[in-house]
């Protein structure tokens, strides 16, 4: 007897496969909970798989039925689908519990078999603690998930704006306490995770500016320089700070200049570029320095460098520094 493909479960079927949220969100119950998740959650989480897939061009998946594979867990030998992205090759794998027209329950598998061959990359998903529908809350969880809205909330207000140092700065003072207290908890609970993101990222941000007066310094060292001599010694001096400011020369490369910078985001959040105007300079001449020096000096062949990638036992960091290999050519004192 073939499927009826206007059944509820076919339908579903078919909004996976065109990786549709809105098909889906009318399709699934409401009343009923989807790998131990509310619906919407459930939801949620499938919308940034697919969004993955879209950023690797897929516009469509491909079903394969299978079933799980493990021999231990509770689902050994239920059957679903694995949906590949029809041009990156990666895949996610659904169990999918049915009757004969409607689909009762929807959940991950990271042990799922088919008889065809599909992708070596699996998507997946995590449904933390406190989205899941038997969750019990420990007696502070309230207290600190709602510390934690307000500390989200507080900034989330600037962001409209272009935020200056004034405005996050204080505001990580504030509640570096939070951040402490819910520390490891992060990954357990959502209500915590969306503040300990965005806390993370702009004290990584800070973290950056204090390396400000550093970056001051070495720009104005580096205007008094006249000779190559010169300007291997002051790049060896700041190669460890070169290599820190990594993530400012990837912003910096959208206008290559250094008297020229641009706001840049952090979370969505617009940061005011000023701010960091001596970790631009001083990005700029590094790179634009340092790494036209590096292939003047470097004393391997690529031979040689591809030699030490392909052993297993030893991957040694000092190929690619100039430091390394001004000592080897005497131009360092070792």
């Amino acid at each position: 007897m073939k499927s009826n493909p206007t059944h509820k479960k076919n339908l579903i079927l078919d909004s996976f496969c065109k990786m549709n949220i809105g098909m889906l969100s009318v399709l699934l119950d409401d009343d009923k909970t989807y790998d131990d998740a509310e619906k919407e959650v459930f939801l949620a989480k499938m919308e940034i798989i697919f969004e993955q897939f879209r950023n690797d061009g897929d516009s469509e998946l491909i079903p394969s039925r299978g079933n799980c594979g493990s021999k231990k867990c509770s689902s050994a030998g239920c059957s679903g689908y694995a949906f590949e992205g029809n041009l990156s090759g990666m895949f996610m794998a659904l169990i999918f519990k049915e009757t004969e027209e409607d689909v009762t329950d929807i959940f991950q598998c990271s042990q799922f078999e088919t008889p065809t061959e599909i992708g070596d990359e699996q998507l997946t998903y995590y449904i933390q603690e406190d989205e899941r529908t038997d969750f019990t809350p420990p007696l502070d969880y309230w207290t600190k998930r709602q510390r934690c809205q307000e500390a989200f909330d507080e900034l989330n207000a600037f962001k409209n704006e272009v935020l200056h140092k004034d405005i996050y700065l204080p505001w990580l003072r504030k509640y570096a306490s939070l951040y402490k207290a819910t520390s490891g908890l992060e990954n357990r609970y959502a209500a915590y995770d969306v503040f300990h993101s965005l806390y993370f990222n702009f004290k990584e941000l800070a973290e950056f500016l204090e390396l400000s007066a550093s970056t001051e310094q070495a720009v104005e060292e580096f205007r008094v320089l006249q000779y190559e001599d010169e300007v291997l010694l002051w790049l060896s001096k700041y190669e460890t700070l070169g290599t820190q400011l990594t993530f400012f020369s990837s912003l910096r490369y959208e206008n290559d200049t250094d008297d020229i910078i641009i706001p840049f985001t952090v979370d969505s959040f617009t940061i005011d570029p000023i701010d960091f105007l001596y970790l631009y300079r001083f990005t700029f001449l590094f790179d634009h320095n340092y790494y036209p020096m590096l292939d003047k000096y470097i004393t391997y062949s690529s031979a040689e460098i591809e030699e030490f990638y392909n052993n297993e036992e030893h991957h040694p960091t000092h190929i690619y520094s100039l430091s390394y290999h001004l000592r080897r050519r005497g131009i360092l004192p070792k």
